[in-house]
């Protein structure tokens, strides 16, 4: 029996009590993510693709046209022509692209609903609305956020979760993303617990210390009860990661060496966190990457959020180790510093294209391939001559296999190759303007859009068909709404005040004093 959104908050709403006790955390909640995305689809049940047009991305394989691909349970069998299985679903797919699932490196899919307001700041989003979610709304907007991400195109996140405010929260974060059934990391921030909620009165810079603090005691112990009961099935799409907390904060290097080690000791599928390289506008004095390497606990299970400000020394150290880094070009070009995708393809860095937040981003993921290139031409400089050596091709395989690499799953996904699991996705082409010849890297990169999505598969099950999601309740989206509409008004009852008891505004807290890094606008919205 699925369970109901009730039950599911009352189960994650006893998550701090079982904490402490030692009872199941997830008691009663294991047949609900089996039911649901986090279950695989049963061994044995073939699905036989016929006659499309292949970029597989698998450099031994090329560009198949008219081919035929046979998945077996969660698996691709075969891939090549006249492919011959009589007891298979069959799938008509002539005028059609078959190419893998795309990877996104750096996401958020708590941050799923869509804002228009043009003072929105980090404090705002952060440290009001956040603050005033409950744990069914973040289980929704996770849960909605995965669904999103399926419905681009992309198969596998890096779900970089940072509402970890409360166990609750927490909790009903991991199971909204497994049950939506995306594929990938989900990574927890370990990070300070906040001491405010609605209706509050808070010194904002001590409040903004402590949410960028270093993690309390039960983020360790949860994520490890999340690691044994949720995330126990190592074949399962989603498996267990953790975010690191702000190490360019200004903690000492004792507190940040010792949340690492305790971090890796969890042993993590793989790790990520906000690393610029640059702090409040100035070249970060603590350099993350050259430190933790030296130390011997930042591994090969690790991929740096944006990493706009590392150095290309830097960049070779994390190739070296064999770490990756998530490039986000809609987010990041507004950071005003150049964008390391670039940079990582010069050197051979593993990278990832990420959304980074759905706040106020397009839900299109082809929008966010594209908009790499628009942005390394308009910084001109370095960026724009590399750009100039880019092509198509290159801006597919980072969206995939490249993608992949930098999540340190491209030995399971990625590319359409026999033996790899079935993260597939048909493109349909009959669309006005799509066009029928051009090299196939091309004909995508540059033309297809969520619109053109036909089906989606997860590990072979089918979360798409038709253009539409499978199995998704439309209302859910709309009871989402209703209740982010609360979360904002809750909110916004928080006062912030500064060092001398005044009142602070929206105004005030935009201030890169207040909010570092974000540059303030050039006028005034009207």
């Amino acid at each position: 029996m699925k369970m109901t959104r009730k039950d599911f908050l009352r189960t994650s709403m006893a998550a701090g009590t079982a904490l402490f006790t030692g009872a199941p955390l997830l008691a009663g909640t294991a047949e609900a993510s089996s039911v649901t995305g986090g279950a695989r689809p049963r061994q044995g049940r073939m699905t036989l693709i016929k006659k499309a047009t292949i970029l597989t991305m698998d450099p031994k394989l090329g560009d198949i046209i008219d081919g035929d691909v046979l998945i077996d349970g969660s698996k691709i069998l075969k891939v090549g022509h006249n492919i011959e299985a009589p007891n298979a679903d069959l799938i008509d797919a002539r005028d059609m692209i078959l190419m893998p699932g795309m990877c996104d490196g750096h996401r958020h899919l708590w941050e799923s609903m869509a804002v228009t307001r043009p003072d929105l700041t980090l404090v705002t989003w952060h440290m009001m609305w956040a603050v005033g979610m409950t744990p069914e709304a973040v289980y929704d907007y996770c849960y909605l956020g995965g669904k999103m991400a399926i419905n681009s195109g992309v198969t596998r996140v890096i779900d970089y979760c940072h509402v970890t405010h409360t166990p609750e929260k927490m909790v009903a974060a991991a199971h909204g993303a497994v049950d939506s059934g995306i594929g990938g990391i989900n990574c927890p921030q370990l990070s300070g617990t906040v001491p405010f909620g609605p209706g509050d009165t808070v010194n904002f810079k001590a409040a903004w210390s402590t949410m960028r603090g270093p993690a309390d005691e039960w983020h360790f112990e949860l994520a490890e009860k999340l690691r044994d009961e949720l995330f126990s099935d190592s074949q399962a799409p989603l498996q267990f990661g953790l975010a690191h907390s702000t190490a360019e904060a200004g903690a000492s290097r004792e507190s940040i060496h010792a949340e690492w080690a305790r971090a890796q000791a969890l042993e993590p599928k793989m790790m990520t966190g906000h690393v610029s390289g640059r702090h409040a506008g100035k070249p970060a004095k603590y350099r993350v990457v050259p430190d933790l390497i030296k130390a011997g606990l930042l591994r090969d299970n690790y991929i740096v959020g944006h990493g706009n400000g590392l150095t290309d020394e830097e960049l070779l150290m994390l190739r070296d180790v064999g770490a990756g880094l998530a490039s986000t070009p809609r987010a990041e070009v507004r950071m005003n510093i150049p964008m390391p995708l670039g940079r990582c393809h010069r050197l051979g860095v593993p990278v990832a294209f990420g959304v980074d937040h759905l706040i106020y981003n397009p839900l299109d993921y082809f929008e966010h391939i594209r908009s790499a290139d628009i942005a390394m031409y308009a910084e001109r400089g370095e960026n724009k001559e590399i750009a100039k050596t880019m092509t198509a091709r290159d801006y597919m395989h980072v969206a995939t296999l490249g993608g992949a690499k930098a999540l340190g799953i491209d030995a399971k996904v990625g590319s359409i190759t026999p033996g790899k699991l079935a993260d597939l996705v048909l493109l349909r082409t009959d669309r006005l303007g799509f066009p029928a010849i051009d090299d196939l890297a091309e004909r995508v990169y540059t033309y297809a859009g969520i619109q053109d999505i036909d089906r989606v598969w997860v590990q072979g099950k089918l979360h798409k068909k038709d253009g539409e999601l499978v199995d998704f309740d439309k209302g859910l989206y709309k009871r989402a709404i209703k209740s982010w509409d609360i979360a904002r008004a809750d909110g916004e009852t928080i006062t912030f005040i500064g060092e001398n008891g005044n009142i602070l505004t929206a105004e005030d807290v935009r201030s890169p004093s207040f909010n570092p890094g974000r540059p303030q606008p050039a006028s005034r919205p009207r």
